[in-house]
């Protein structure tokens, strides 16, 4: 009898559907059948929306377009109304971005809330009907909305075969350098439930009766989840599980959701809904990103049921699983980067408690209970996070250590393997982790008299080391693995761009960097994009590198909120080590690429690219290749990416998975064509941001790492240029010059001396936003769109000189042409004000003292601020 085969999913027709109203019903205007199976109904100034929860009933919402009355007249299952007469209320809160840090949008040590903000209460404008379709989702926009100096809209989705709905207020701004947070709900003047029902941070089951003259109330619960419960039924209201969180030290449990009348005095009626703490941990708290003409999605969701409190919270807890990691067969579950310091606390306590045994209070600390509850198998510690650490001396550092080996080893059991680690920070550059497959004794400072390795009595071998080559020789000898620690972000800034040239970074002992949802932006749909564009940098450089999740969190508590600031690896490993044997097959998966990184909704057990797993190589780029992927999901799927890269650029195929239910899984088989490529990664991404990516497939021999090319794209160093340069054309600077600009992608031949750019516009340099950074006294011309294409033709000096070099503002992206001949393109970087950039060979042979030349510029804007500007130099 032959298997059935797993159902294969493609990539799904996108149809976004306009609307048309026959007979009272608006129907979606598709090629097909609608697949969301969401009816919209219009009578006189009510909409109704059924769709079907559940095999057996259906929900419903009621929106009234009078603007008199709520929004919501009534949310039902069946013909049984669960609530009526509501509000969706939404209070934001703008603060400012500290654009003028290096860090710029980047940011996490930036504290929002220590400068001045302003709180709004969303308003709704004016009430209109938008329906569009996608797949299994139906989006109905129903008000316009503003708060402060944001403007934008409201709007609801619909999920087929679910109880799930969410409700986002979409909201930009033209303004630069803002940071938000908001808070958000359901609020009512007369609230006809009957009680509030939650999980404490215990896990039990708390209701109070509604009185609806109570004060507003924040309420620290298990699950992020507050109810509604009413006599025919319970309506939930909860945030998105990860992308709620903006980044944080301290996953403290700071009351998210909420409950009462008159919320933060600024909405009326009495209400449920979920809140962030003003104040954060009280340590860096940066909030989100708002960059100007972003569209920032406030979102919350709601889940309708026919059942009771428990009944509505139990449902909502299936979407994380209960806040739970799903053992999957021939994986384990890895985490790492804790600054827990149990370590520092086991000796404070024995000393308290004047012992030399395990302290009361931690024979069984706070973060085993939370680890084994969140389903970790692997924890891997980041101990001695304390500014002393690299200075201290081996009689101070080795009795550290040694407790630390000694309690990992006591706390680990055939459920729970814990690993000492550090983030130590020292001779590599910004900050990076180590991992050993076995406890080492290692002192990070070594004098010159004080040899590299000795014999130290109570410890055996003892590791001294002073430099990045003894740190590499130290991982060599013990098989070891370091990567960097939040790449390109916080103390890491730069790195590991800066040393990728380096020995130890080239060395297959330098695992490649830690990925975690930081900086935090409600704009995109996805989360962690700074790590996933350095994997796709990093792999584009030949390195061959993996991008591993990590929490990078301090204490961790039974009653904290850990699941949201959480992610996790599933490394492919068929038993859990032992301590006392070693854990070198965790580091061997490590190394080869075999694990899969999730926030934990979205699995993928299975992927391959003809036939070869993440971290193996496929030998040659000819043919059609096939990606099979199996994947599986909580909350209803929204696309995926099949990333590649042919080491210069990157390419990016979408494949729509909106046409899903949630709890489910599928087979991906998508045929890929990647002749001159040389490596494949794929990452899947559901409605709520939470995702889950592989580590790369690399296609055919692994490539020498050139970075000629890139070395030009940066800025000439400093020390190059202390001799001075004189201006041969001029920038902005000295004397704006007249440009010929287009904000219209004009085609391919833009660049050529020969091409027509009399129907573009005139300006003067320098083209950008006055909020930039850099660009006091020089802005001639906004160009605030994303894209700006500027030419100009210009006679060259007789007295040209020798040593010319391009002079460049820029803010994002840039690529400058001499006579069409690309000239430089912008690395992953901005300026802060002009810099001196070298040309390449091809275009500096086109300057020629007195000849005529078309200079061109292509600027880009991703995020934030931006400027372009160009000028040619030679340097004394």
């Amino acid at each position: 009898m032959k298997k059935s085969k797993p159902p294969l999913l493609r990539a799904a027709h996108i149809s976004c559907l306009a609307v048309l109203v026959t007979l009272g019903v608006i129907v979606a205007n598709n090629d097909g059948a609608s697949k969301s199976e969401v009816k919209v109904e219009k009578d006189g100034s009510l909409v109704r929306v059924t769709w079907p929860i559940s095999a057996q009933e259906k929900g419903s919402v009621v929106f009234s377009m009078d603007e008199t009355k709520p929004l919501i007249e009534t949310m039902s299952v069946g013909e049984k109304v669960i609530a009526s007469g509501l509000t969706p209320s939404t209070v934001l809160t703008v603060g400012s971005r500290n654009l003028n840090d290096q860090a710029g949008w980047v940011a996490f040590f930036d504290n929002p809330p220590k400068r001045e903000y302003q709180r709004h209460a969303v308003k709704l404008g004016k009430r209109s009907l938008n329906v569009t379709e996608k797949g299994a989702h139906t989006t109905v926009t129903v008000a316009a909305a503003s708060a402060g100096n944001f403007h934008g809209e409201v709007r609801f989705t619909f999920y087929r075969n679910s109880g799930l709905m969410q409700a986002e207020t979409v909201l930009e701004t033209e303004e630069d350098g803002r940071a938000i947070i908001y808070d958000t709900g359901l609020t009512s003047a007369k609230p006809d439930w009957k009680a509030t029902v939650w999980k404490d941070t215990t896990g039990n089951i708390q209701s109070v009766p509604l009185d609806p003259s109570a004060p507003a109330t924040p309420l620290a619960v298990a699950g992020r989840t507050i109810v509604a419960e009413g006599a025919a039924g319970s309506l939930a209201v909860f945030p998105a599980p990860h992308r709620y969180f903006y980044p944080l030290d301290e996953a403290f449990n700071l009351k998210f959701v909420w409950h009462g009348n008159d919320y933060a005095k600024l909405l009326d009626g009495y209400g449920i809904g979920i809140r962030q703490e003003l104040g954060g941990d009280n340590r860096f708290v940066p909030w989100f990103n708002a960059p100007p003409r972003t569209k920032q999605q406030l979102g919350v969701f709601y889940y309708l049921t026919s059942g009771d409190g428990k009944a509505a919270l139990d449902s909502v807890a299936k979407y994380t699983r209960g806040d739970h990691y799903k053992p999957v067969d021939g994986y384990k579950t890895f985490s790492s980067h804790y600054h827990v310091e149990h370590t520092l606390e086991y000796i404070r306590k024995q000393k308290e408690q004047n012992t030399t045994g395990v302290p009361k209070g931690l024979e069984v600390p706070g973060m085993v209970k939370t680890f084994k509850a969140r389903g970790v198998n692997i924890v891997h510690l980041a101990e001695l996070h304390i500014g002393d650490t690299p200075r201290m001396k081996p009689e101070e550092r080795l009795p550290l250590l040694k407790v630390m080996h000694e309690e990992c080893d006591r706390l680990s059991d055939d459920q729970l393997l814990m690993l000492p680690g550090e983030e130590p920070n020292v001779h590599l550059g910004g900050h990076w982790i180590s991992l050993f497959p076995k406890p080492i004794y290692w002192v990070l400072n070594r004098p010159a008299e004080k040899p590299f390795i000795e014999e130290v009595p109570g410890y055996g071998k003892v590791y001294h080391v002073g430099n990045p080559e003894e740190v590499l020789k130290l991982m060599e000898l013990e098989k070891g693995l370091m990567w960097t620690a939040h790449a390109r972000i916080k103390a890491s800034i730069g790195y590991p761009d800066r040393y990728k040239k380096s020995d130890f970074y080239k060395s297959e002992h330098f695992l490649g960097a830690a990925w975690k949802a930081m900086p935090a932006d409600l704009s995109r749909p996805t989360l962690g994009w700074r790590v996933l564009d350095l994997l796709d940098d990093s792999s584009n450089w030949g390195m061959r590198k993996q991008a591993i999740g990590e929490s990078d969190l301090f204490r961790m508590e039974p009653d904290f909120e850990t699941y949201a600031h959480m992610n996790i690896n599933y490394v492919k490993l068929g038993t859990l080590p032992k301590f006392k044997e070693g854990w070198q097959p965790l580091l061997d998966s490590l190394r080869g690429g075999q694990f899969f990184t999730t926030t934990g909704e979205i699995l993928i057990p299975e992927f391959s690219v003809a036939g070869k797993s993440s971290g193996e190589e496929i030998t040659d780029d000819s043919g059609e290749k096939m990606l099979e992927a199996d994947v599986e999901w909580t909350f209803p799927m929204s696309f995926a990416n099949v990333v590649s890269g042919d080491g210069r650029q990157i390419f990016r195929q979408r494949i729509d998975l909106s046409d899903t239910d949630g709890f489910g899984s599928k087979k991906l088989r998508i045929p890929l064509d990647l002749k001159g490529r040389t490596w494949v990664r794929f990452e899947a991404w559901d409605i709520a941001g939470n995702g889950a990516f592989t580590q790369p497939v690399w296609i055919g021999p692994k490539p020498a790492g050139d970075f000629a090319e890139e070395a030009r794209s940066l800025p000439v160093p400093k020390e190059q240029l202390t001799a001075g340069y004189d201006e041969v054309v001029p920038t902005a600077a000295k004397q704006p010059a007249i440009w010929k600009w287009t904000k219209a992608d004009p085609g391919d031949d833009w660049v050529s001396p020969d091409f027509d750019d009399s129907a573009w516009a005139e300006g003067r340099s320098a083209f950008g936003t006055p909020t930039t950074p850099g660009t006091d006294g020089i802005l001639n011309t906004i160009w605030d769109t994303k894209d700006i294409w500027i030419r100009r033709k210009i006679k060259l000096p007789d007295d040209l000189g020798a040593k010319l070099r391009l002079l460049v503002h820029h803010d994002n992206k840039a690529e400058v042409y001499i006579n069409g001949i690309l000239a430089w393109s912008a690395a992953n970087i901005e300026t802060r004000d002009y810099e001196v950039f070298e040309i390449t060979p091809e275009a500096a042979a086109k300057l020629k003292p007195g000849a005529t030349i078309t200079l061109s510029a292509h600027g880009h804007n991703g995020v934030g601020g931006q400027v372009l500007d160009v000028g040619i130099v030679t340097l004394k």
